[in-house]
């Protein structure tokens, strides 16, 4: 956890291990696939176009850099493997807030600290899910899906675990 790929947050009397948006992206180019990949907000004064044809996906947008851009609206991840493939995935406002709502750090940590980062992170993280993805890659994504309460999975307890006394060599069965 450098704070820039990962940190430690704080959630109740428990601290945990977080991937951040860097280290999700960092893990992602690693597997070697990938030609390249981003992460946006698209703002309401944002010209922004998303389509599927044909061809497939499909996304144009323009920034308002050096103006008032607005409210965020959404955001997207795109990433194109060496063989030519495009992946996209865009999420509305809502369907961020969604996400944000089954966090376990809605109302405190990087939800309240870093918002933007927030947004594009959950939209990475929805398309690592499609993406030629290593070892890696996939129990990074299982161990940030601890800060999430996500419909159909158990809750786990915060309280830390009891210590486990190690084995000794004595109690392996032969």
């Amino acid at each position: 956890p450098d704070g820039k790929e990962a940190a430690i947050v704080k959630f109740k009397n428990v601290a945990q291990f977080m991937p951040m948006t860097a280290g999700i992206l960092k893990q992602v180019r690693n597997s070697g696939e990938l030609s390249s990949i981003t992460s946006q907000i698209v703002h309401a004064k944002d010209a922004f176009k998303y389509f599927v044809d044909a061809d497939g996906e499909h996304i144009n947008h323009e920034p308002q850099l050096f103006s008032d851009r607005g409210e965020p609206v959404g955001a997207y991840a795109l990433a194109k493997t060496k063989d030519g493939g495009v992946y996209i995935e865009v999420m509305s406002k809502d369907q961020i807030l969604a996400v944000k709502e089954c966090s376990r750090a809605k109302d405190d940590g990087p939800w309240i600290s870093w918002p933007g980062e927030m947004w594009k992170k959950t939209v990475i993280r929805r398309l690592s899910k499609r993406l030629p993805m290593s070892t890696d890659l996939a129990g990074l994504i299982e161990s940030d899906d601890d800060m999430y309460d996500l419909p159909g999975k158990p809750v786990q307890d915060t309280a830390p675990a009891e210590p486990v006394a190690p084995k000794t060599k004595s109690s392996r069965l032969s």
